[in-house]
């Protein structure tokens, strides 16, 4: 399962409104500590007071809103301690599959992992920042599906909204050089290729660990966030 920002025809309403309005939050229409009207939102989606109330619920359940009596609905801010949780898990996860799949003689996903770098690049140039979002999940993805845990990539999506919202920041908002996240994926790709277990497995870690290590993001966008060490 890779992050999708559009609706699927076939949903329901209440899970349309919530993927829109999940949307809307991960791609900074409504910014961290944001106020937002209930009825505001009915009108920017077209939508009833039932889906859209439903759908508050849910994104409150995964801590991406705070509904407070008497004071009206917040867009909650990025909790460093999630996101710093999420990245421990996803680090030592990560790290394993790809050393397995770096031990591996045949490789039969790379392909996918190929293209995603390819999409990556094209969007980099573009500044095209969602499909590069979406390459990216897709060429992590790749590695987990290859070694048999496909589910596990599943599951880490539902403990990921607060590290995904940071990614976002960290391609969008912030705008760091897209080309150097296509340079340490392609080097993670040269290594698993050349069944370099060592080397796939540091450069792994060192991927993943180097969003808790941009504080300048965290400085600039401090009141963006709760939580931080800094």
């Amino acid at each position: 399962m890779c992050y999708n920002f559009f609706m699927d025809k076939t949903e329901n309403l209440q899970t349309q409104a919530y993927n829109l309005i999940l949307s809307k939050i991960m791609r900074y229409e409504y910014v961290p500590g944001q106020k937002i009207s209930q009825k505001a939102i009915e009108g920017d989606l077209n939508m009833g007071r039932t889906p859209v109330r439903e759908a508050l619920l849910r994104l409150k359940h995964v801590n991406l809103v705070d509904m407070q009596p008497q004071s009206g609905t917040f867009v909650t801010k990025i909790d460093y301690e999630l996101v710093k949780n999420a990245l421990f898990i996803r680090e030592n996860i990560e790290s394993k599959i790809v050393t397995d799949v770096a031990r591996q003689q045949t490789i039969s996903h790379i392909a996918a992992a190929e293209h995603a770098l390819e999409h990556q690049r094209i969007a980099a140039k573009s500044e095209d920042f969602q499909t590069f979002f979406e390459a990216d999940d897709i060429f992590h993805q790749s590695f987990y599906i290859e070694s048999g845990y496909g589910q596990i990539w599943d599951w880490l999506q539902t403990i990921n909204p607060h590290l995904n919202r940071l990614r976002w920041l960290r391609l969008k908002v912030a705008k760091l050089p897209l080309d150097k996240f296509v340079e340490q994926h392609q080097a993670i790709y040269n290594a698993v290729i050349a069944n370099d277990a060592e080397t796939a497995n540091q450069l792994a870690i060192s991927h993943i660990h180097l969003m808790l290590g941009e504080q300048e993001i965290f400085k600039t966008f401090r009141n963006y966030f709760d939580n931080l060490p800094i």
